[in-house]
């Protein structure tokens, strides 16, 4: 429901029959696209999914996650980035210039800038949207943004001020959406919501409100959890959800959570579990982490049911420092995607 002042978003979850009311101020923020006129006669290209790696492998720290989806209209869905570049010190890195590059590579609209339908973030870590903050005052005149998704704690929320959190990152994030790409809507993202851009579609299934009114001090509760849908296939991708999380989105949906591709939470750190996991129970995984963490994340008691016989995954896609590029719909064969290391 909306008017000229607010957004109001109605939540109910069967579960536990809660009814959760939010509202957002709507000179700030934007509702949802939901582009239901599009059919395949004005398709450009075919969709793909893109993992871009953006730890190098003589580096075991872990730097972030970022995906490129893009739609059959030529435009791009972009999840987080990564860090800004260089923060171990190990390493030359510079991820804002790589994932404009990349968007440059993949750009099918021919003699026209990379167009970003929606750059969601998952959350304000700095490994998730440090590179966001570098890459808009930089290239923001060579890529057009339409929206910006997210759901970011307020200021005075406990995952701020519990965590100690420099409200700079925040703030240097937004201040420059609202400087450089004025015109591009700020969506806040609820739970429930869904999102059309061209053919893919996005559902939301856990943003910060349904952990209400509880309080937490873990910021990676502020993680969203989102869907996508493409040619018939599903990909989860829920960032860094955290365990609490993890448990609410069990309970809230059960078998629903049976998806296709799955981001593995949090690079494979706490907040996943296997008891999420057989939920998903993917034929495909997406797991955006260094090599040298990867190792050992793929053993950990939270994940290794996903390489296990046990499982029903066929192929795991390590991010590490490659750049994995998907046909969608995926067919699961070798000619259905390529690997490319980077540069």
């Amino acid at each position: 429901y909306h008017s000229d002042d607010y957004i109001v978003n109605v939540i109910y979850t069967g579960s536990d029959k809660r009814l959760k009311i939010v509202y957002d101020n709507a000179k700030e923020f934007s509702l949802p696209e939901y582009n239901s006129d599009w059919d395949s006669s004005k398709k450009v290209c075919d969709s793909k999914l893109i993992q871009v790696g953006i730890t190098p492998p003589d580096n075991s720290a872990q730097n972030g996650m970022c995906y490129l989806f893009l739609c059959e209209d030529g435009r791009f869905i972009v999840y987080d980035g990564g860090m800004p570049g260089n923060e171990s010190g190990k390493s030359p890195r510079d991820n804002a210039k790589r994932l404009y590059e990349t968007l440059v590579e993949y750009n099918p609209l021919e003699g026209q800038k990379p167009h970003i339908a929606a750059w969601i973030i998952t959350h304000a870590h700095v490994d998730h949207f440090g590179a966001a903050k570098k890459f808009i005052p930089t290239y923001y005149s060579r890529v057009n943004v339409d929206s910006f998704v997210y759901n970011f704690p307020s200021m005075t929320d406990t995952l701020f001020t519990a965590n100690g959190y420099d409200a700079s990152h925040y703030t240097s994030f937004t201040g420059a959406v609202d400087q450089y790409y004025p015109d591009a809507k700020e969506v806040k993202v609820h739970a429930g919501q869904r999102f059309k851009f061209a053919n893919i579609e996005m559902e939301t299934l856990f943003a910060l409100e349904l952990f209400a009114p509880r309080t937490e001090t873990y910021f990676n509760t502020s993680s969203i959890v989102t869907r996508l849908f493409v040619g018939g296939q599903s990909i989860l991708m829920p960032g860094d959800m955290a365990p609490e999380p993890n448990t609410l989105c069990i309970k809230y949906y059960g078998d629903y959570l049976k998806s296709d591709f799955y981001q593995v939470t949090h690079h494979g750190a706490t907040g996943g579990s296997n008891t999420f996991n057989k939920r998903v129970d993917p034929t495909w995984v997406l797991w955006p982490r260094s090599e040298t963490n990867y190792q050992d994340s793929i053993t950990s008691s939270r994940n290794d049911w996903l390489a296990s016989d046990a499982s029903n995954v066929e192929i795991i896609f390590p991010a590490w420092f490659q750049t994995t590029v998907i046909n969608l719909p995926f067919d699961g064969t070798e000619a259905g995607y390529v690997v490319y290391p980077n540069k």
